[in-house]
């Protein structure tokens, strides 16, 4: 087997990994180019934030679908995470437009920088965590 074959191979095999740990964990995926416009997000990603398969997610579309409640904290915890070139990490809700369904989400993320000190990328992963969320409610209810 060719030096190239065997790459060809590891790299199908890795793709298949991972396509296989994304579908078992619910786990979306986002992979964006900086300054956010158009985003690329995977199709758990777009599911999490109420987004169609055949709509094109933008950072309009995103923070749209934010609770309203969450959205300055999302926007400060981006802003914290380029800047200070740390870990993107936050609970935050979407909603859906259509019917009001509230879904929490943890996002967590990072950016790579090009050798100039930009940031260029903003790359990360999105679960649902909706059912833990309503558990700690009603467990801080019976307190």
């Amino acid at each position: 087997m060719t030096d190239r074959k065997q790459a060809e191979e590891a790299l199908r095999l890795n793709q298949d990994r991972l396509a296989f740990v994304l579908r078992t964990t619910g786990i979306g995926l986002w992979l964006n180019t900086l300054p956010l416009g158009a985003l690329n997000w995977d199709n758990r990603t777009r599911e999490l934030f109420f987004i169609p398969p055949d709509a094109e997610p933008t950072i309009e579309l995103f923070w749209s679908r934010i609770h309203p409640d969450d959205r300055e904290p999302t926007r400060l915890a981006v802003e914290a995470a380029l800047r200070d070139r740390t870990l993107y990490a936050i609970d935050h809700r979407a909603v859906n437009p259509d019917t009001g369904e509230i879904r929490w989400i943890r996002s967590v993320g990072q950016a790579s920088y090009a050798p100039d000190g930009t940031p260029i990328l903003f790359d990360g992963i999105n679960c649902d965590i909706t059912d833990r969320q309503q558990a700690e409610a009603v467990l801080e209810e019976r307190k």
